[in-house]
């Protein structure tokens, strides 16, 4: 881990205890001097974003704005102006480019040619959703294309987005595999105050916890996961409990979903929870499903293999395409497809070894890349350049 030192400036959006796993790490390479500036407390769009109002210790040097007002943007891009041409960095490291800070951050580093590396979990290639369709599709390409062109590396998370960005065009030995992970340990570690009474009672009952976690928005899929359950065997029902993470502007109406279809199943929807409850959902869960109708990545399918879980993912997840050999350390189905997810159900609900086995599969893949790896590659790109 020694190299030439050097201080890297981070623009990152909303903080997540994954995010402050990958910048803890960089304190144990001495050499790398590390500062990250969040553009956002949280990312208040319906579709993305958790509030958490609790995060991991900081082991690095950061700045927040609340990014939901025209002057908070302004002074974060006045930050980042002072952080480019007068407290010069070594290299920067820039999260995207569909906010306005990102962008107006891309062009300065570029005229002022300055290292930079880029991380997106993955490009979309297909139609852009405007009504000046024209004139997106060329901001996008001229935009790549000096990206592409002027950054020292393109970072993405996996393999689903590694393809993305060579379709995109962009040269093969410029795309790094950087994905979205959690530190193990820190997730073994996280204790909260106050346990829900609901959950203790449940563990109680020493039957199989099946977990969702995720936002309560239509494409993460907890719609068809309900359908899928409601239509098991009712002897299965004794077998499993069902608890369903999180919050979102469907909740109410997967609330009304699910006490009409799943009338006979033990089932608990805890709301949001903050990372030291949620860590603890996990390792105390059997199976984790996730569902999703479209995911970039998905955080949670890295969370539950480390800690050793089962997990039943749709093929529309690319942390479960890039980390799942189906039916060897979890399962894979279609994501539009019910019954299949029922009929996988089924199977590992009745088989209790198969679920033991799935479980050391997934604790030891060979594809788990943790934070530390990261900094390690962050650290190895910069050195060869």
């Amino acid at each position: 881990m020694v190299s030439s030192k050097f201080k890297i400036f981070i623009i990152a959006l909303e903080p997540t205890p994954y995010t402050l796993d990958l910048w803890n790490a960089s304190i144990a390479f001495k050499n790398i001097s590390a500062t990250v500036v969040f553009l956002e407390r949280k990312d208040w769009l319906p579709d993305s974003g958790h509030n958490f109002e609790e995060l991991p210790d900081f082991a690095f040097k950061s700045k927040f704005f609340v990014g939901k007002n025209l002057l908070s943007k302004l002074n974060s891009i006045r930050y980042i102006f002072l952080n480019i041409l007068i407290n010069r960095h070594d290299v920067y490291f820039v999260n995207g480019y569909h906010k306005f800070q990102n962008l107006i951050t891309i062009l300065l580093l570029i005229i002022n040619r300055r290292k930079f590396y880029f991380c997106v979990d993955k490009l979309n290639n297909g139609k852009v959703e405007s009504n000046f369709q024209i004139f997106a599709y060329i901001y996008r390409y001229i935009l790549r294309f000096l990206v592409f062109k002027f950054s020292i590396a393109i970072m993405s998370c996996g393999q689903p987005g590694i393809n993305s960005i060579l379709k995109a065009g962009c040269r093969e030995d410029k795309v790094y595999n950087f994905p979205y992970v959690i530190d193990k340990n820190r997730m073994m570690d996280d204790l909260p105050e106050n346990l829900p009474s609901i959950c203790l009672q449940d563990l109680k009952e020493k039957k199989i916890i099946l977990t969702f976690s995720g936002r309560m928005i239509l494409r993460k899929g907890l719609k068809n996961l309900i359908k899928s359950i409601s239509m098991l065997e009712e002897e299965i029902y004794t077998k499993f409990i069902f608890w369903i993470e999180g919050d979102g502007p469907l909740l109410n109406e997967f609330k009304r979903y699910a006490a009409i279809n799943l009338k006979k199943v033990n089932y608990k929807f805890l709301g949001f929870c903050q990372y030291k409850l949620h860590s603890w959902l996990i390792r105390n869960s059997t199976i984790i499903v996730v569902p999703s109708l479209q995911d970039n990545w998905g955080i949670v399918v890295d969370e539950a293999q480390q800690l050793g879980k089962v997990i039943i993912a749709s093929n529309k997840v690319s942390s479960a395409l890039d980390r799942i050999k189906d039916g060897e350390n979890g399962f894979i189905y279609n994501a539009s497809d019910c019954i299949e997810l029922k009929k996988i159900l089924t199977a590992i609900l009745n088989n209790k070894s198969k679920i033991t086995d799935l479980g050391k599969a997934a604790l030891l893949n060979k594809r788990t890349i943790k934070p530390l790896d990261n900094i390690e590659l962050i650290d190895k790109i910069y050195k060869n350049n």
